[in-house]
């Protein structure tokens, strides 16, 4: 066993980590078998550290004792920061040293504690951060996203899910940016289309003359809650503008106007991906209000969540309808039609079942 190849060994961890509760403990334990399962052992153990007040000082500790590089393999840091908590202080935050080659951060805390996070901590810590997930108790402003992303240059993937974006608040760091990179944001939270609105006035409102000037980012990947995809609506302007680059869509169906014509997604004529959620809205109704825009010939996978079993009883009209409208030449290229049923796994299965009888010809193409 000892003389295991070190690829094989890797793959043992993995399996134990992820199948075992409790399996970091046994594949640290497997590090004391011999020294050179050592280094693979500490990489399984210290790939994803989760901090909080209770334990992140034990864990600093253990850091700034150990002869060996632990920072350094870390790779998914989670960070929970309550209402409170003594221990992250904006001193002891500018104490804890980086992790270079941490590549996802989750952070959980309030909003008050964001632009502190983001000016002590973020851009020292984490020079080679690609994801960032923001879950914040309260609300979030402009100037709180704006303190997080601007220091974080190499970031990709921005997710923020919070109680509101408070819109209401316009002030602005002293100097912000989008990273170049960013090109993946979800908002999930209510008032969430006015941070495109804020956007565009910011872009609008920039100097055509400064040569640092602020200009509208293009996210390639786009997830929003309380938006429709309305001409009148900024995330129907947004999409009139970039939807061609635009190739990941995902909103919330949920809002009191979602009968108001959804044109705007006729411009994205990229599109590869739209998720649909269906909470509370009568669900082919509501299909059918989106399906006539959605014109991307790279479309291969729609995704509706949030659906109850009775949704599916209700106006088969309407169901054989959609049916035919996925068979149109324009939805050649459609390979999944994915439904996420609340409820247990076998209420889902019976959903799944459910679809294939409404949708007949959907299911002979193997779409659902």
């Amino acid at each position: 066993m000892v003389h295991l190849p070190e690829d094989i060994v890797k793959l043992l961890f993995d399996e134990l980590g992820a199948a075992l509760a409790g399996g970091a403990v046994t594949v640290g334990q497997c590090g004391l078998v011999c020294k050179s399962w050592l280094p693979l052992s500490r990489a399984q153990v210290f790939n994803t550290v989760a901090l909080n007040e209770r334990n992140a000082k034990s864990f600093f500790d253990v850091v700034e004792t150990s002869s060996s590089r632990i920072r350094r393999l870390v790779r998914i840091v989670r960070l929970e920061i309550a209402d409170g908590d003594s221990f992250f202080s904006a001193e002891n935050l500018q104490h804890l040293g980086s992790f270079p080659k941490a590549r996802t951060l989750y952070v959980e805390t309030n909003g008050e504690w964001i632009p502190t996070l983001a000016a002590a901590y973020f851009s020292k810590n984490f020079p080679r951060l690609l994801r960032l997930s923001l879950v914040v108790s309260t609300t979030i402003s402009m100037y709180d996203i704006l303190c997080v992303v601007t220091p974080l240059q190499t970031l990709k993937y921005l997710s923020l899910d919070a109680d509101e974006f408070n819109f209401m608040s316009s002030a602005l760091p002293e100097t912000y940016r989008i990273p170049p990179g960013l090109h993946y944001l979800g908002l999930d939270m209510e008032m969430a289309e006015n941070f495109l609105e804020i956007l565009f006035e910011m872009a609008d409102g920039a100097d055509d003359e400064d040569p640092h000037r602020f200009k509208m980012p293009l996210f390639s990947s786009l997830g929003i809650r309380n938006g429709w995809p309305q001409g009148r609506s900024f995330l129907g302007r947004y999409l009139h503008t970039f939807g061609k680059q635009i190739q990941y869509l995902w909103f919330d169906c949920t809002r009191e106007n979602m009968y108001d014509e959804p044109e705007a997604l006729s411009f994205c004529t990229g599109l590869q991906l739209i998720k649909l959620r269906l909470k509370r809205v009568n669900v082919a109704d509501t299909l059918l209000e989106i399906v006539p825009h959605l014109q991307s010939p790279a479309l291969t996978t729609i995704r509706v969540t949030g659906v109850g079993l009775r949704a599916l009883s209700k106006r088969q009209d309407k169901w054989r309808t959609l049916d035919q409208a996925f068979s149109e030449e324009r939805f050649a290229g459609l390979r999944r039609l994915d439904f996420d049923f609340d409820g247990s796994d076998v209420e889902s299965a019976a959903g799944v079942e459910r679809l294939q009888e409404i949708l007949p010809l959907c299911a002979a193409r193997g779409l659902c």
